[in-house]
This record gives structure tokens, C-alpha cells and sequence, in this order.
């Protein structure tokens, strides 16, 4: 009896030391920003940003995983994409996403715009193969190269871009919890554990954003 207790016991402390060896920590599973609380002012859930390049392979790996996630946590976080320009050759397919939220089509523009990258190895790179791509959704070119150019267009750009130089971002993807936290893949080590730590960190953030929601 007393070796049963006492094997039941040195299963339930392994337990525990594995539970704590996967809990995230700061500077080893993601880094706290310079900069602090670069989130929305007067958000009453914890804001999640993704950023993130159609042309990126890791982005497209994890789209999908981050598709779920937000199915399950989507009405507790405020989540928001960035699409990022660390390089100039991004750029079109950054004014390619606001052009698909202008004109109400993002629900299909957006996975179809990684598919066709990657698994159909198209080539969209500028405005007039882009314009092309997005008449099968309605968007006739006229339209698009009017959101294209639009001064709501330019803004976001301008504000979107601004925000990742304050991230100090040199890669994606990367997911920015309440203007605080940041997670890279090169940190996480794999895409699923990427979403774990940001779930920590949602947990970590939720008490700090109900109170000031409160306030």
C-alpha cells in the first residue's frame, strides 16, 4: 500500500514538472517589446496581432492552424492582421489584403491569395496580375485599381508599417499579444506551440484588460 502512494506520488510530481517545463517564458518562448502597449487604446478584450506575408511559406503553414484557432478564441481577443513589408517586393500583396477588406471580399481573397502562391505557384507580384486575380470575385480591375490607390489605402500602409518598426520585426510570421508580447516562430520552435504561448499570454493579459475596461 504505502509503495502504491508513494508511486502515485512520484507520478503526480512529474506531472506537475512537466506541466511547468511547458509553461512559456519570457526571453526563451517569446520577448517582451521595448516599446510597451502598442495595442488599441480602449479595447475591452486582449488584442492579438498577426503579421505575416502572402509570400511567406511559414505563413501559409500556419494559416490554417491560426483559421482554427480563431474559430475557438475569436470572440475573446480582438485579433487583427498586419500584412508586412520588410521588403519592398511585399508590398503588393500588402495593398492586396486592404484591397480585399475595401471591397468586402477578404473572406475569399485571403485563402485564395496563399493557394494560388503555393500551391499553384502563380506569379502575383504587381497591380495588374493582382487586379486579374481578384475579378474572379467580383472585383472588376477599375475597382481595384481605385482601392489600390485610395488614400485609405496609402494610411494603412504607412500606419501598418510604422507598427512593425516599433515591433523591431526582422521576420514573419510573427503574432504581437496586447501590444506587449512578441511570438516568432524561431522562438516557439513550431507553429502549434506558437498558439499555445499566445494562449498563455491571453491569459496572462485578460485580468490587466478587465480592469481597464472597467475603469
Amino acid at each position: 500500500m504505502r509503495r502504491t502512494i508513494t508511486a502515485l506520488l512520484g507520478l503526480c510530481l512529474l506531472m506537475v514538472s512537466l506541466g511547468a517545463a511547458q509553461a512559456a517564458t519570457e526571453g526563451q518562448d517569446y520577448e517582451r517589446l521595448r516599446r510597451q502597449n502598442l495595442a488599441e487604446p480602449g479595447a475591452d478584450r486582449v488584442e492579438v496581432v498577426e503579421v505575416f506575408w502572402y509570400g511567406c511559406p511559414h505563413c501559409y503553414t500556419l494559416e490554417p492552424m491560426v483559421a482554427e484557432w480563431l474559430e475557438r478564441r475569436g470572440d475573446e481577443v480582438n485579433f487583427v492582421r498586419v500584412p508586412a513589408t520588410l521588403n519592398r517586393n511585399w508590398e503588393p500583396h500588402a495593398r492586396a489584403f486592404y484591397v480585399a477588406q475595401a471591397l468586402d471580399v477578404f473572406e475569399q481573397a485571403h485563402p485564395a491569395l496563399f493557394r494560388a502562391l503555393h500551391e499553384e505557384n502563380k506569379r502575383l507580384d504587381d497591380r495588374k496580375s493582382l487586379a486579374k486575380f481578384f475579378t474572379q470575385f467580383g472585383v472588376e480591375p477599375k475597382a481595384f485599381n481605385e482601392a489600390w490607390d485610395a488614400f485609405g489605402t496609402q494610411t494603412r500602409l504607412r500606419r501598418d508599417q510604422g507598427l512593425i518598426k516599433k515591433y523591431r520585426l526582422f521576420g514573419v510570421p510573427a503574432m504581437v499579444v496586447d501590444g506587449q508580447y512578441l511570438v516568432t516562430i524561431d522562438k516557439a520552435g513550431s507553429y502549434p506551440r506558437m498558439l499555445e504561448i499566445v494562449d498563455e499570454l491571453i491569459a496572462q493579459a485578460q485580468p490587466a484588460a478587465a480592469a481597464a475596461s472597467a475603469d
